[in-house]
């Protein structure tokens, strides 16, 4: 930015400021940031997405100026969702295994999954049936290190025909990758090799695909999505959104476990279209005891995305999914069915009394219920030879002692609104793995995707805001659900 901008902060006593942008699908979000780590300014201008996103952004940077006369950015970052975010499509071997330790890394990246498909890819009819979802990326795994090779092989030959320009990531068996790559790049596909997410039986390595998915994401994938782009996305987004609240999260349960507590959170960001969980899990939880061992390991960090759980667009199903749940009377159902059905079919809706806006919070307390027990596991006793045995299928949350909630519809509901969620959540059909002592509070200025996008510039800082802005969250006591 311009050295104007810089001597201007200085007489201002805040020194250097960091912008940092969120291209949304419907606002563009920008906060201010100095290099302490202290929030500055937050302002919004709805995304010019059909037009040229930087129209947005320089709304954004307008308001800026007129609610803090003089502050200037010097550096500028940015996270995306904006043109429906980053749609990812898995082919893997087993269904439990690979295929499920694909999407686990796939969700880790901030990709919505489209479709996972086992047992690999035996020709190119299931290769279109595969594209027909139109993923952004297509990530292939399968096979241990040393272990099964044909299905990543066949895979990969199904889709050299057929891919067109949709980058493909190789992430299963390391002996059977570059004859994988061989086969596509042969074709003239984009292939990028990626460490295995599953190395070993029992074993979880999503941290490598995340990188290289990351990597991808705005190379070939951002500039597409959004309007006159022209390569100067490229040069400001460092990750999609939901990843960036992701390692917001994960840095937030380090800022915990540093203080001496327990550092397992659990996030709900409701959205227009989808509703996504976000957890990690505290250390000494992190592989549940008196179990059955699962085939996959729990991993630390996870993040799930509700698709039919939307405000707007994905109305309906919130009211369908909840009732289905058993969370919705049939009275309740009834009132939502036609607000929800109108939301869907004028998403660019907001509420104009205060009727409306709690309809809009009724939706969010059921989208959320919903959101919690489709991310959380669940316990099954299961009758064998040797007598009962005691199951975890899925994630294990009842030790996460700190409930968040983040979002533009968390400045109509509050923590206490959250716990309820949370009890709710427990009522419905089969019982769920959620805490039954939590705390809760709300994301107010919307920092936790700021703190993760701040984390990969400066984590000092990053952390610093975290601690400015949810020291309160941190420190109330549990209170029993």
């Amino acid at each position: 930015m311009s050295g104007a901008g810089a001597s201007a902060n200085g007489a201002a006593g805040v020194g250097e400021v960091i912008a940092l942008v969120d291209f949304g699908s419907t606002f563009t979000k920008l906060r201010a940031i100095s290099a302490q780590g202290a929030l500055l300014g937050s302002v919004q201008h709805r995304t010019t997405v059909d037009t040229d996103v930087f129209e947005g952004l320089e709304g954004a940077l307008a308001e800026l100026e007129r609610v803090l006369p003089g502050i200037e950015p010097e550096r500028m970052v940015a996270c995306s969702s904006a043109g429906g975010g980053l749609r990812l499509g898995v082919v893997g071997l087993v269904e439990d295994l690979t295929a499920e330790a694909g999407r686990m890394a796939a969700l880790s990246a901030g990709a919505r999954v489209v479709r996972v498909v086992s047992g690999g890819l035996a020709d190119a009819a299931g290769a279109r049936e595969l594209l027909a979802d139109a993923p952004d990326i297509l990530l292939l795994v399968g096979g241990t290190d040393g272990g099964e090779s044909t299905t990543l092989l066949s895979s990969a030959s199904a889709l050299a025909g057929e891919a067109g320009d949709v980058p493909i990531v190789i992430a299963g068996n390391v002996d059977a990758q570059p004859q994988a790559e061989a086969v596509l790049a042969a074709a003239g596909r984009c292939v990028v090799r990626a460490p295995n997410v599953m190395p070993e039986i029992g074993s979880l390595a999503p941290d490598g695909v995340r990188d290289v998915i990351r990597e991808l994401f705005i190379s070939h994938v951002i500039g597409g999505k959004l309007a006159g782009a022209e390569g100067r996305l490229e040069r400001l987004v460092r990750m999609a959104t939901p990843d960036a609240v992701l390692t917001g999260v994960e840095l937030l349960a380090r800022v915990l476990a540093d203080r001496g507590l327990p550092g397992g959170v659990i996030v709900v960001d409701v959205g227009g279209a989808t509703t996504d969980v976000h957890s990690t899990l505290p250390g000494e939880a992190a592989e549940s005891k008196g179990y059955k061992r699962s085939l996959l390991p729990q991993a630390v960090s996870a993040r799930t995305v509700e698709a039919d759980l939307g405000m707007r667009w994905n109305a309906p199903g919130i009211v369908d999914a909840a009732y289905g749940e058993g969370l919705l009377t049939d009275d309740e159902r009834d009132t939502l069915v036609e607000p929800a059905a109108l939301r869907a079919a004028e998403p660019a809706y907001l509420p104009d009394s205060p009727f409306e806006q709690e309809i809009d919070c009724r939706l969010a307390r059921a989208a959320i219920a919903v959101a919690l027990r489709r991310h959380a596991g669940q316990r099954r006793v299961t009758l064998t030879a040797d007598g009962a045995v005691l199951e975890r299928d899925g994630r294990d949350l009842t030790h996460v002692p700190l409930v968040l909630g983040t979002g533009g519809i968390f400045g109509r509901i509050g923590s206490a609104d959250i716990e309820g969620c949370l009890a709710l959540a427990h009522r419905g059909r089969e019982e769920r793995l959620l805490p039954r002592a939590a705390r809760a509070a709300v994301d107010e200025r919307y920092v936790l995707a700021a703190a993760g996008l701040l984390a990969g510039e400066d984590e000092h800082a990053a952390r610093a805001l975290l601690e400015a802005e949810l020291a309160s969250s941190t420190h109330e006591p549990a209170r029993r659900i």
